[in-house]
Order: C-alpha cells, then sequence, then structure tokens
C-alpha cells in the first residue's frame, strides 16, 4: 500500500500501476483502527485509494504470471494486465513466504522455473526494453541464482540468499503485529529519501548490501540481500522505472522513529513470536490462559510436522543409502534437480499439508532439496512421491463400544448408535466400523417404545439398523482388545476385527462405568495396563500409522495418564481426571433414565456442528475442556500421549460429512439438562421413580427398594471398613480414616490389581455393583502404604477370609 501511494506520487499513472492483496486487513476483526493500515509507528493510513485490482483468491500465481505478461483472456473480462511494448521499462515487486526455488501465495505457490521461463517469453515477445523485480521472502535469491539469464535484459534483487531467511521487522504493541519488513522496508526508505534521477540502482543494492544486520536488541540476525541477471543495470537510475520524485516532496522524518523497539522475526517464525509477545503483554489471566494453549497447540503442530517429515525420511532411506537420515533431514545442499524437486513439493501439498496455510513447513522444503539431489536419475522420484502419496493414503477404521448393560446404563448403548449412523453417513464403510453394544434396551421390558432407541428427548430412533458385531456376553474386555488389535482367531470365528496396516488410522471410543485405573464391562474389567500395553504392541507390529482414543467413565483419566507413551502415535482424550466422575445427563421423564452422557454428547454435537475437515483435535479437545461444568458440578476432559496428533483434523479419522448434510435437530428447549454421576446413576433413577409415579403402590414399592439399596450401600461401607481395620497392623503409619477417605496417587499397580481381582471374584461382582468401584481408591490407599510384596499377599489373604466369612448374597444382588 506504502509503496502504491509512493509511485503514484512520482508520476506512475493509476492505469500503469497493477496491484495484488488478499485485503484481509484493514477490515480484519484483529484491527483496533478498523479501515487504516498504516506501515510506520504512528504512520499515515497507506489503505485508503487503494486500488482492488486483484484482492482474494484471485491473489493467485497465475494471475500473477498472466497479468505479467499481458494475458488478454484477462483483459477481455476487465482485469487491469501490463500492456507493455519493446520500448517500456517494468518494475515488479513480491513480498511473502519463501522455500528453495518457490514462493508462497495464500492460495498457492510459483516456482523458480515457472518465474525464470515467463521473464524469458516475454523478452523473446518483445513485452519490454528493461525490467527489473525485486523479492523480499525468506531463500528468495533462489529464485533467480542459476535460473536468470544475463543477456534478457532483466535485473533482481533478492532479500537474502538462496538459503537464508527474510525478516518481518516494527511490532506495534496496538496492533500485536509487525508492521514492516526489513528489506522492503529499506528499500522504501530509500525511495522516499533520496534522489532517484541521480541514484542508481547499483547505489540502492550497495545500501541494501550494507544493511545486512537486522537490528534487533534481543534476537539480532542477519540477511543478505543478492542480485542476479543483467549487472549493467545497475547503472540505471532508479527514475527510469519508478518516476520523478516531486521536487517540493518533504523527505521523511526518520528522527520520530528513533526512540521505537524494531523487534524482528524470522518470516518463517512470526506466528510463535507474535503468540509469546501477547502471553508477555496481557495481564487478563484468561488471555494469557488462551493464548498459551494456543501456543501449545502450534508447538505440537511443530513437532508433529518435524516427526512427519522425519517418519517419512526413515520410510525411502533404502532409495538413498549413501546419505544418513540425519543428514537429509539437517543440511543444505544446493537445489539443481528441479524436476524431482517439483514432483515432491506438489504432492506433499496436495497430499500431506497446504503449504500456503502452514508456513512453517515451507523450511522443511529443504528436505525434498536434499533427498532430489541424491537422485540424479528422473525416474528415481516417482517411488519417492508414491511412497509420500501413499503414507497419507489411509484406511479409516472406528471401534465403539458400550460396555455396560441394564435400562439405567441407557446412555451408554445410545450414545454409539447415534456414533454408528454418524460416521457412517461420513463415508466409514460398513465394514470398517465395528460396534460392541449389549442389546439389552431396544427391547427392554422398560422400554416404552419397543425397538426405539434415542440419544436426545424428541429425537430421532438411533437404533434400526446398527449391526450386531458383539452383543450379551460377547461384549468383553477380552474381545474388546481383540477386535483392536485384528485378534486372527476372532476373524477365524467369523467375528469383525480391525485388519489394519501401518499407514491406517483407527478411532476408538469405550463408554461405561470406570474406577482407578480399570473400566468396567457388564462381563469383567478392563485395566490400564492391559489397554496401553495393546497399544504399545500394535504400534510395534505397525498396525496403525494413527489411533485416538476417546474413553467416557467415571476416573477416566486414569486409564492413560503414566501409561501411555508420547512416542507410539496413539492420542487419547478422555471424560474426567484420573480421580474425578463423569456424567450422565438429559434425564427423559418418558424413559424414566438417562439419554446421554455429557462428554460424548459434547464430541457428537462437535462432530455434528463443525467442518471436520478443518477442526482438530486440539480444536475439538478445547470445545471439551471449555465445557467443565455439568449443570452444577464439574467434569474436566484431559488428553494424553502423543500431543502432535491434535493437529490432525477429525476427519482423517472419521470421514468428510456430506456437504449438503442438513443434521436433524432437536427442540433444545424439550432437552432436561440433569446430570448425575454415573456411580450414582441407579440410586437417582429410584429417587426419581418416588417422586414422579401418582400410583401409591408404586410409590411404596420404590420407596422400599430405595431403603433396601440404602442399606445395600451402608452394608457395603461396612464391609470395607471392617476389613481396613482387620489390616491396620500391616500400615501402622496410617489411620483407618485416611485409608478409607483420602485419595493418593496409585503407583503400586501390582497390589492394586491383585486386591481388585481378589475383591471382584470372592466378594462381590465389580461390574454388576457399580457402586463398588468407587471403593477401588481404598485398595488404592492401602498399596501406596505396602511397598513390600508379602505385606500385600498379607492383604490379599485377609480379603478373601473376610469375605468368606461376611459375603451377604441379598445385598450382593442389590448392589
Amino acid at each position: 500500500y506504502r509503496a502504491y501511494h509512493l509511485f503514484r506520487s512520482y508520476g506512475i499513472p493509476e492505469e500503469n500501476i497493477i496491484i495484488f492483496h488478499y485485503d484481509d486487513i484493514a477490515y480484519n476483526k484483529q484491527n483496533p483502527t478498523p479501515g487504516i493500515v498504516i506501515n510506520e509507528y504512528n504512520g499515515t493510513d497507506v489503505y485508503k485509494g487503494v486500488p482492488k485490482d486483484y484482492t482474494g483468491k484471485d491473489v493467485n500465481p497465475s494471475n500473477l504470471l498472466a497479468v505479467l505478461q499481458g494475458d488478454q483472456e484477462l483483459a477481455k473480462r476487465g482485469k487491469k494486465v501490463v500492456n507493455s511494448g519493446p520500448n517500456d521499462h517494468i518494475f515488479a515487486y513480491f513480498g511473502d513466504h519463501g522455500f528453495p526455488g518457490g514462493v508462497s501465495f495464500a492460495t498457492g505457490s510459483l516456482y523458480a522455473t515457472e518465474l525464470n521461463a515467463a521473464l524469458k517469453r516475454m523478452h523473446q515477445d518483445n513485452k519490454f526494453a528493461k525490467l527489473v523485480f525485486y523479492i523480499d521472502t525468506c531463500e528468495s535469491g533462489s529464485m533467480f541464482y542459476k535460473l536468470l539469464p544475463d543477456n534478457i535484459n532483466v535485473y533482481a534483487v533478492t532479500s537474502s540468499t538462496p538459503t537464508e531467511p527474510s525478516y518481518f521487522w516494527k511490532y506495534d504493541k496496538t496492533l500485536k503485529t509487525m508492521i514492516g519488513s526489513w528489506f522492503a522496508d529499506h528499500w522504501l526508505i530509500d525511495d522516499e529519501t533520496n534522489d532517484l534521477e541521480h541514484e542508481t540502482f547499483d547505489e540502492q543494492f550497495k545500501y541494501f548490501a550494507d544493511l545486512w544486520n537486522v537490528t534487533d536488541p534481543d534476537a539480532p540476525g542477519e540477511q543478505y540481500a543478492q542480485r542476479y541477471g543483467n549487472m549493467t543495470f545497475g547503472k540505471l537510475h532508479i527514475s527510469e522505472f519508478l518516476g520523478h520524485k516531486p521536487h517540493n516532496s518533504v523527505l521523511i522524518d526518520q528522527a520520530r522513529d528513533s526512540e521505537q523497539h524494531y523487534s524482528a522475526v524470522n518470516k518463517w517464525d512470526v506466528s510463535l513470536y507474535l503468540l509469546h509477545r501477547r502471553i508477555d503483554e496481557t495481564n487478563d489471566v484468561l488471555e494469557k490462559q488462551k493464548y498459551t494453549e494456543e501456543l501449545e497447540g502450534l508447538l505440537n503442530a511443530r513437532h508433529y510436522a518435524d516427526k512427519h517429515m522425519t517418519e517419512y525420511v526413515n520410510s525411502i532411506q533404502h532409495l538413498i543409502p549413501n546419505i544418513a537420515t540425519n543428514a537429509i533431514l539437517h543440511t543444505k545442499q544446493e537445489l539443481n534437480n528441479h524436476e524431482c524437486y517439483q514432483k515432491l513439493v506438489n504432492t506433499f501439498n496436495e497430499h500431506c499439508f497446504n503449504l500456503s496455510q502452514n508456513t512453517y513447513l515451507l523450511r522443511k522444503m529443504q528436505i525434498f532439496v536434499n533427498i532430489c539431489e541424491e537422485m540424479r536419475d528422473s525416474t528415481s522420484a516417482i517411488p519417492l512421491s508414491a511412497q509420500l502419496t501413499q503414507a497419507n493414503n489411509v484406511t479409516k477404521w472406528v471401534l465403539l463400544c458400550a460396555g455396560s448393560n441394564g435400562w439405567e446404563n441407557y446412555a451408554d448403548q445410545a450414545l454409539v448408535y447415534r456414533a454408528y449412523h454418524m460416521f457412517r453417513s461420513y463415508g466409514i464403510p460398513e465394514d470398517h466400523i465395528i460396534i460392541f453394544h449389549y442389546d439389552d434396551i431396544a427391547y427392554n421390558s422398560e422400554n416404552p417404545t419397543p425397538g426405539i432407541v434415542i440419544n436426545e428427548i424428541g429425537g430421532p430412533d438411533v437404533y434400526k439398523g446398527v449391526p450386531k458385531d458383539y452383543t450379551g456376553k460377547d461384549v468383553t474386555p477380552k474381545n474388546f482388545l481383540g477386535a483392536l488389535t485384528g485378534d486372527q482367531q476372532l476373524a477365524d470365528q467369523g467375528k469383525k476385527v480391525i485388519k489394519s496396516g501401518p499407514n491406517d488410522h483407527i478411532f476408538a471410543y469405550f463408554g461405561d462405568h470406570g474406577s482407578n485405573d480399570l473400566v468396567s464391562f457388564a462381563t469383567g474389567i478392563l485395566y490400564a495396563k492391559d489397554l496401553n500395553n495393546a497399544l504399545i504392541d500394535m504400534h510395534s507390529k505397525q498396525k496403525f500409522a494413527k489411533l485416538v482414543f476417546y474413553i467416557d467413565t467415571c476416573h477416566s483419566g486414569s486409564m492413560f495418564y503414566k501409561h501411555l507413551p508420547d512416542n507410539i502415535n496413539v492420542y487419547a482424550a478422555t471424560s474426567s481426571l484420573p480421580t474425578e466422575d463423569s456424567w450422565f445427563w438429559n434425564y427423559d421423564k418418558t424413559r424414566g433414565t438417562y439419554l446421554s452422557a455429557f462428554f460424548a454428547n459434547n464430541w457428537l454435537e462437535n462432530d455434528q456442528n463443525f467442518d471436520l475437515t478443518k477442526e482438530t483435535f486440539q480444536e475439538q479437545y478445547k470445545y471439551f475442556a471449555d465445557r467443565y461444568n455439568v449443570s452444577g458440578a464439574t467434569q474436566h476432559a484431559q488428553h494424553y500421549g502423543d500431543m502432535s496428533l491434535g493437529n490432525l483434523y477429525v476427519s482423517e479419522f472419521l470421514g468428510h460429512k456430506p456437504s449438503k448434510q442438513l443434521q436433524q435437530t432437536v427442540d433444545k428447549y424439550a432437552q432436561n439438562y440433569d446430570a448425575i454421576s454415573k456411580w450414582d446413576v441407579s440410586l437417582d433413577l429410584l429417587q426419581r421413580r418416588i417422586k414422579f409415579t401418582n400410583d401409591l403402590h408404586l410409590k411404596i414399592k420404590y420407596t422400599e427398594e430405595l431403603e433396601h439399596f440404602l442399606k445395600a450401600r451402608q452394608y457395603a461401607d461396612n464391609h470395607m471398613t471392617e476389613y481396613v481395620k482387620s489390616i491396620q497392623h500391616l500400615m501402622p503409619n496410617i489411620a483407618t480414616n485416611a485409608i478409607l477417605h483420602t485419595k493418593q496417587e496409585l503407583n503400586n499397580h501390582e497390589c492394586y490389581r491383585k486386591l481388585v481381582d481378589t475383591f471382584n471374584e470372592n466378594c462381590f461382582n465389580l461390574a454388576q455393583n457399580t457402586y463398588l468401584l468407587r471403593k477401588m481408591q481404598i485398595f488404592v490407599n492401602i498399596c501406596e502404604q505396602m511397598r513390600d510384596s508379602s505385606d500385600a499377599d498379607i492383604a490379599v489373604n485377609r480379603l478373601i477370609q473376610h469375605c468368606e466369612s461376611n459375603a451377604n448374597q441379598e445385598f450382593h444382588k442389590i448392589l
């Protein structure tokens, strides 16, 4: 904008200046002065009066080359182009991001070979007498180095060498962004402050060359301007291209900026830099937290990109045996094999990441330079490109499991039914979705609408069409792990299993009850150690490229906390902390049960309402994390494992929502957003039945059931208290009350598992007595006092004796 006004004032006619600008900053929501753009501290508005020759998506490489060459198709559409002839002078400037042999637009990339080919054609077609081209991007020298001839009357100046970054500078605290660029700013300062009728391009280049030290008291850098092409142009006066400065023009007052802090940042790192500045400058705690979370997401994204590139290089190392992986990743070879290089960059851009929107990855294009310089045979690039495509041509698998049974746990099965239909509509094939559900609610005697299951009040039936992959007593921990890991014995029995390979993505969801380091099925228990060992084993056997696991149970965080490694390509999100309840919600009076669960409902609503091709798992997790208030209680979602996977798009696992698909909406005001801890759902439902019935006989019946139920809980509490007292002598350093009521962190997993297994086999079936799951914390507390395995063995034997002498089968059934 500043350059436009400058050269207009120097006499360049309006019709002879063509300007490309995306035009998204003047009225950007982050602009505190809407409609005003500045390029200097406290400077004047440079936006007003700027024409909109090419804006938005019209700012693309194709249009730039066409305008430069005077494309008549564009001219016929009323667009401005350079209508130059053999006696004309052309000056062109380009500023953005760059990479080896290319520059980036917001809408695509322009290769050096394409630009130089266009300049050669223009020379052959007598489209100019002389042409000067300035470029300000990282590695801008690579746009002309060894490519621009010295005999086509073109002279080019670049902000940096072919392998060097360029810098933004002048951070404005009010705008919270950089307002200048080191090279371009000094170009315009030079044009403003010197007599262009006397200054030559040689003199201006010397001015640039002397400014190699990028001034920044915090992080000084270096940037060496370069020039290419016909060096005789250096003797030409700048006014021959950019016009004549009015004799009465006032020199820019540089003194007013002399005390400003001229911060500078490598263009590739500007997003990172701005987040750091915002964190440092804000005094608002919530804003600081927001920016810190954004910074964490950005760093995780960079880590993921680094990892992605490393894995790719490792996968093709056999094709380049004469150079080590580390050398490919970290050295800088000179680009000569342009054909191979462009194949890889195009493939990466189309199948992996959009380079225009992920500027950090532009610096990674040097890796493709290094690879291609090891492959002088052009055909060698074909398997490299194919490998890159294959690495991103993933097969998607989805595993959905509701581990519970019983009318009180209606929500668990309703949720996986809803999820099944959603992901089928998003394109996941029938044979790539496996669903576990006990299948006892659709035709349950308590269901007022037999054969129909809903997940929202007034919502559609989600049961119809759901396959019965694993139902009833087949819904077990063993079968769940078998289906996940692709167990061949299950497959031989005709059961669906995940038959995944090294390039595949797997998404798994589990909903039921849980406790410390375990989740419960209606038929048994799955321990955190067993689940994580299965994931580690799958990774070692290359059964997936990436795996995402969501769990919605009480204490669900304990399934991954200190268990899940961060280097096996697995990312997990849980409904709650390792020591926190999770909640059912949306009570339906008609059915007398809860229809949904807080975490899983938020997950599916998010999937329905957002564009999954643009939403990342990190963004989805933030959506969960921001929703921690459950009808007055709290439930804090957590995430674990490889955080870099949080930067993957949800669609890479769950498919693509049809663009015209309309979500079937329900009346939100009809929903009842009451919530209850999953552990207390049976108690809550009894209390509601007493409250809502007008039938005196039923009220008496439910009251008697509630009284019996509370006695059963009291019996369980007494049972646990008496047991702890019976082994108190083994734990002299802690009081009985502390064992019963505090929450220590679980570390002694071996002891804990022995006690839980013993309790489950000899005392109460935990899968059918969910109230007792909350009592497993007592075993955690005991084991954290027993570092000697012999004491743990005594505690286990005493538990067996205690249960045998105190079992009450009546209460056992009620609990």
